[in-house]
């Protein structure tokens, strides 16, 4: 008898230092201070942001023709609408004109093949992915349903798409999560949680976008969409550092609009920019 007590309390044991291993955290972005209806394209962040112990990546990058940014924004808009004339700040509102459930702070991310934008545990941990809330930024959203002069309106024939790619010791691990933020005809245009369980362990998450509205320089959907509320568990080994590839610094040389014309400055809407390394890239600004 026991023998056998002994046997239950060392397995309570175990399965209580197991519990103790792993963190559940939420990034929900109501820690990160902003005023009113404002936000923050990252000029002072440091190439992140952080919320609830993970870290969203931010490019902020200025050159002779102004400044632009990629990766995650932080928005307090609430505001749904979209107007090409104030872009400047329409493209930080979300289709819902709130956080998820109503909340006040959310994240809005340009996405790029440029940029490697990521999740990442600001600890420097290993983490399981459980859920996110996701919806359309505004801007997406309107070119899908009206069109613009560089994007289509969409059909039912039409899909825009986001991927969810788990990736570890910086390769990807094989496994991903697809959402569909257009398909048939439908937007979205609500905050939804999508289940990212099936990533299973990671040391980031990184994104990939398709759409069927592609042209010469890639997806002319405007590659936008918001997130609130990740959450995953957080264990304790620490995610493996992997080499650094030396990189060069590139600038931008030229910018053009969508169509062709050279500009002395960066315009509302898309930019088509000539860099140094010369690569050709999309600029919203």
């Amino acid at each position: 008898m026991r023998m056998r007590k002994f046997y239950l309390s060392l397995a309570t044991a175990i399965a209580c230092g197991t519990a103790v291993m792993a963190e559940t955290k939420v990034a929900t972005f109501e820690e990160i201070n902003l005023g009113e209806n404002v936000y923050d394209m990252g000029k002072n962040a440091g190439g992140k942001f952080t919320s609830g112990g993970f870290e969203f990546y931010n490019s902020y990058n200025t050159s002779d023709y102004g400044e632009y940014y990629g990766g995650f924004a932080i928005s307090k808009s609430t505001s749904s609408a979209f107007d090409d004339a104030t872009y400047a700040v329409d493209q930080f509102n979300s289709c819902a004109g709130t956080g998820a459930g109503k909340s006040e702070t959310y994240a809005v991310c340009y996405w790029s093949t440029f940029d490697p934008v990521s999740i990442k545990s600001a600890d420097g941990k290993v983490f399981t992915p459980d859920s996110i809330s996701l919806t359309n930024a505004a801007y997406a959203f309107n070119n899908m349903r009206f069109g613009n002069a560089y994007s289509r309106a969409f059909t039912e024939d039409d899909f825009f798409t986001l991927d969810f790619v788990g990736y570890r010791n910086g390769e990807p691990t094989g496994t991903s999560v697809t959402v569909s933020l257009a398909e048939g005809g439908k937007l979205l245009f609500t905050w939804i949680g999508v289940d990212l369980a099936d990533l299973g362990e990671v040391d980031e998450i990184r994104f990939n976008m398709n759409s069927t509205d592609i042209g010469d320089f890639g997806i002319n959907t405007p590659t936008y969409f918001c997130i609130d509320n990740f959450k995953a568990s957080v264990g304790t080994e620490d995610a493996a550092i992997s080499a650094k590839e030396t990189s060069v610094q590139t600038m931008i040389t030229e910018v053009y609009s969508a169509d062709g014309k050279e500009l002395g400055t960066f315009t509302p809407g898309l930019n088509i920019v000539k860099m140094s390394d010369g690569t050709t890239r999309k600029i919203y600004k």
